[in-house]
């Protein structure tokens, strides 16, 4: 993409490659190579990558690296960038769960449930109830309902998300562990 000199599909090419890296498990090398992707996406007036790559970074700055300070800034870009493309709600909801994440992870459950409320329904909305993505986030407000003291109420979503990735994972699944985990908490 590089010896191409097309700044789009360099933004595009490093926004896959950082989120990759994230993912492998070094989220410094993602977050700067997803800098990189911002930079060369605003060069060449990507806007979408732009907004996608926000998005990532806030993952990557906070819920990653728990500067939370820095993923909170990129929050809003995201948010801005998402406002000029005219929405892109999948995008946005995605943002929403980083943003509760990030708050979570900051200890602010109460935060973190307005923010993971409204990914849900926006997810909801968007995939359907039975979703992976859905009950991922059922699972972090569940989760969020757990610090808040409110048993039943996180046990009701954890059983929810679980139930959810059963159905579409299968029983022997490592991600139904989780959820039987936090369930495990909720009933303690």
């Amino acid at each position: 993409a590089r010896a191409l000199h097309y700044r789009p599909l360099e933004a595009e090419a490093l926004h896959i490659q950082g989120l990759l890296t994230v993912s492998a498990g070094d989220p410094a090398k993602g977050e700067q190579l997803l800098n990189e992707a911002l930079w060369s996406a605003q060069a060449g007036g990507h806007e979408e990558v732009l907004a996608k790559v926000a998005v990532a970074l806030v993952e990557a700055a906070g819920v990653e690296q728990r500067e939370h300070a820095e993923a909170r800034k990129w929050s809003r870009f995201a948010e801005a960038s998402l406002e000029r493309l005219g929405g892109q709600p999948l995008l946005n909801a995605e943002r929403l769960l980083h943003v509760g994440m990030l708050a979570l992870d900051e200890g602010n459950p109460s935060e973190a449930l307005e923010f993971l409320d409204r990914a849900l329904a926006e997810l909801e909305k968007l995939l359907g109830p039975e979703h992976l993505e859905v009950a991922y986030v059922l699972l972090q407000k569940g989760n969020a309902l757990l610090m808040l003291q409110r048993h039943e109420e996180s046990l009701a979503v954890l059983r929810r998300a679980s139930a959810v990735r059963e159905k579409l994972l299968g029983p022997d699944h490592p991600a139904v562990a989780s959820a039987l985990r936090s369930m495990g908490f909720a009933l303690m």
